[in-house]
């Protein structure tokens, strides 16, 4: 999830940033650079400028304190925020917040799902900085904090968004994607052309109100069309087409649709793609050759309706 202004965002970190991981591990005395291989667990930057300054990790919270472990809300596939770092030349300007809130919500938008966040605060003079986020004390003086979905920013969101995307074209007046809208993804030329005709969800889930349909995922569809690497699909030759992909890809799959949010959740890495996507409305006329914009993650995550000014 990339923040509204340009020269910040929060990305998964992977092996190639190891080197810039392992000099701020030297700084912070954490061992970041050893969950990248993979990245099971989740380690994202917060980079400015593109320079990383920031790091923190959701992995499970499992081998966890009493506190946490007995805690109501815990299960196994609770989260657990650790390694919460920003260089020193970067604190007091709300940098921390903006990476803690955005690497739970990009945990969230990968996970489908808004299990409960725990964490162990090191320093007293921290709970304060995790309250604001909403987390809220489980035991005093013992450290431990909790987060519930309906308390992030302070609980000004009672539910989450659809992490969802702006329209690539200006046919109407609206902006965004939300629940509800009926849509077209353009489909590129190479991948048979045309489009296909949605409603949209959540979480850039397709034909989930289609029950003849199985399941698809658009960040999944945007990994197939760029042939990121170790993409994993049925039979000896690679999907050619959009029927194809969809009946010889898993879009949904972990694997295939990590790839697509790594690429398609910064505008600086959508700028770079072959082939964006291109959601438009469903009275857009055009092909996907035509359409001369590129769907961006929306800042406001589907939670209310915007418009093109």
């Amino acid at each position: 999830m990339k923040n509204s202004t340009d020269t910040l965002y929060t990305r998964a970190l992977t092996e190639e940033d190891t080197e810039t991981v392992f000099m701020l591990d030297e700084k912070s005395g954490n061992c970041v650079s050893e969950w990248l291989k993979g990245n099971t667990d989740f380690a994202w930057g917060f980079f400015k400028e593109d320079q990383l300054i920031g790091y923190c990790t959701t992995g499970y919270a499992d081998d966890c304190p009493f506190s946490i472990e007995d805690h109501p809300l815990h299960t196994c596939d609770s989260i657990l925020l650790s390694n919460v770092f920003i260089l020193p030349e970067f604190r007091h300007h709300g940098y921390g917040s903006k990476m803690v809130t955005n690497a739970i919500l990009n945990r969230w938008e990968s996970d489908r799902v808004q299990n409960a966040v725990f964490l162990t605060v090191m320093y007293d003079d921290l709970v304060s900085f995790y309250q604001k986020i909403g987390f809220q004390v489980i035991l005093p003086y013992e450290g431990d904090m909790f987060l519930w979905p309906e308390n992030i920013f302070g609980g000004n969101y009672k539910i989450m968004g659809s992490f969802s995307w702006l329209r690539a074209d200006k046919t109407t007046k609206r902006s965004n994607l939300v629940k509800g809208d009926k849509y077209k993804i353009l489909i590129p030329a190479e991948f048979g052309g045309g489009y296909i005709i949605d409603t949209y969800y959540n979480y850039g889930n397709v034909f989930e109100y289609d029950s003849t349909r199985p399941n698809a995922d658009l960040y999944g569809i945007l990994a197939y069309w760029n042939k990121c690497e170790g993409m994993q699909y049925e039979g000896d030759t690679y999907p050619a087409t959009i029927q194809e992909i969809l009946e010889r890809g898993d879009t949904c799959s972990y694997n295939n649709r990590s790839k697509g949010i790594y690429i398609g959740c910064c505008k600086k890495n959508i700028d770079k793609l072959k082939y964006p996507l291109k959601l438009v409305s469903f009275s857009f006329k055009g092909t996907y050759e035509d359409c001369e914009g590129r769907s961006y993650n929306d800042p406001n995550q589907g939670l209310l309706k915007t418009y093109w000014k």
